[in-house]
């Protein structure tokens, strides 16, 4: 035990002297714009970098194309309608001498777009360090997330520990809007472990679940025009007023209604319904100037995991119906409600694995040895590529990331102190769980 301590120390003292350098990657990750913009992404040059990391770590690298793992396009867990041109995942294996358990640290390289939105205080891609802060788009979603688990890698082995178990690193493409194609087609490549860790934006809250969201486009036709030119206009903008009040009272009703999942029993709103668009008429500056002909929002109910598609498309159709043929303006020009239109179509599915599986336990002692403090277990307060490995992989994977803020909007950062916090808890969770001689 007592050598066992020693080396556990070791390998934090280590990653204190990497902190530079994990700096370093992730200012460099933020500096390399990678933003998805469906169909398309442009993750191929944070890839190269990414490749060029690990194979620093001396692992067996596997660079590919999602499309170029036989039988992906075919199988019920891809997303359809993306391309894939110059946009490779990387997998580095790391293999053990034998006798551990084998772990996957999972991250995504693509970000949300740098938006038209103002950024007040650095350039996007700057990667500017303020204080504690590096700020930058994917900063907090997610490079800081794959800044730390290379950086954890490189702790573990600088440290000069023998691992049994196969670690695996990987940064997927394509994970941003619903992707998550990057992810199964690791799957479908034969990249399993006893266990996996998504450093999605936890802000260090270790989370064995996460919601599901599926987007559906509202729609309101309307009559264009101007209300003196001889004939009777409607404007669904009044009508689409109606809806967005009873989205209002549909999340305070499914939050009053709907008996609180274990791990979400400290959120404030457990199951948040998201306005995420909203447009009317011709928004453009030389657009014209009257009635808008529709008026159109997109909104993301999330749900618990254990509730199925089904099951939520029943609730929310039926809650819709309701509204529209009990409102003297809706009943009279009813919306259309559509969640196929080829940005929404993915449902992002809950995922949930048992609260005290030996992963959980593992990254919670490891976190309170790296930071002196009780880990937080609770639900992870948003989406993501989780439910690929629980649905369709024999992979049970929980999501710890760093803290930071403003991830899908200006000003994003992730915090220093926290990217610390995350690397030295997955490089103990990393000696802790495959083992080592």
């Amino acid at each position: 035990m007592v050598g066992d301590q020693a080396l556990r120390d070791r390998i934090l003292r280590v990653v204190d002297d990497l902190r530079d350098e994990l700096i370093d990657v992730t200012r460099r990750l933020i500096q390399i714009p990678t933003e998805n913009k469906p169909p398309k992404g442009y993750e191929k040059e944070g890839q190269e970098y990414i490749a060029g990391l690990y194979s620093r770590l001396g692992v067996e690298l596997d660079v590919f194309l999602p499309t170029e793992v036989e039988g992906i396009e075919d199988h019920p867990g891809y997303l359809k309608g993306r391309d894939y041109r110059d946009r490779p995942n990387v997998v580095a294996r790391l293999r053990g001498e034998g006798g551990g358990r084998s772990l996957i640290l999972s991250g995504h390289m693509d970000t949300s777009p740098k938006e038209p939105l103002p950024w007040s205080r650095y350039d996007p891609f700057s990667g500017a360090v303020e204080g504690d802060r590096i700020y930058g788009r994917g900063g907090f979603d997610m490079k800081g997330g794959l800044a730390a688990a290379y950086i954890a890698a490189e702790a573990v082995l600088d440290a000069g520990v023998k691992l049994k178990g196969d670690l695996i690193l990987e940064s997927v493409v394509d994970e941003e809007y619903g992707g998550a194609n990057g992810t199964l087609a690791a799957r479908l490549r034969g990249y399993e472990a006893d266990a996996a860790i998504l450093m999605e934006c936890s802000s260090l809250a270790i989370c064995p679940a996460n919601r599901g969201d599926k987007n559906w486009l509202i729609t309101i036709r309307g009559v264009p025009g101007m209300p003196y030119t001889g004939y009777e206009p409607t404007n669904p903008v009044y009508g689409m007023a109606r809806i967005i009040e009873a989205l209002r009272n549909y999340e305070v009703i499914r939050n009053e209604k709907t008996p609180r999942h274990p791990l979400y029993r400290d959120e404030p709103i457990p199951l948040p319904v998201l306005i995420k668009k909203l447009k009317a008429g011709e928004v453009e500056p030389e657009g014209a100037l009257g009635l808008p002909r529709d008026c159109w929002l997109l909104v993301g109910p999330q749900f618990y995991p254990g509730m199925s598609e089904e099951e939520f498309d029943r609730e929310f159709l039926g809650f819709m119906k309701a509204v529209v043929e009990t409102d003297p303006i809706l009943s009279r020009n009813p919306p259309t409600i559509s969640s196929s239109e080829p940005y929404i179509r993915r449902i992002v599915e809950p995922s949930e694995i048992d609260r005290d599986h030996p992963i959980v336990k593992t990254v919670e002692a490891a976190f309170q040895e790296a930071t002196g403090r009780e880990g937080m277990v609770k639900g992870a307060p948003f989406p993501c590529d989780a439910f690929i490995f629980t649905k369709y992989s024999r992979t049970p994977v929980l999501v710890f990331g760093p803290a930071g803020e403003n991830a899908h909007a200006p000003d994003e950062y992730v915090t220093i102190s926290s990217l610390l916090a995350l690397t030295k808890t997955l490089a103990l969770t990393i000696l802790k769980w495959c083992g080592h001689r």
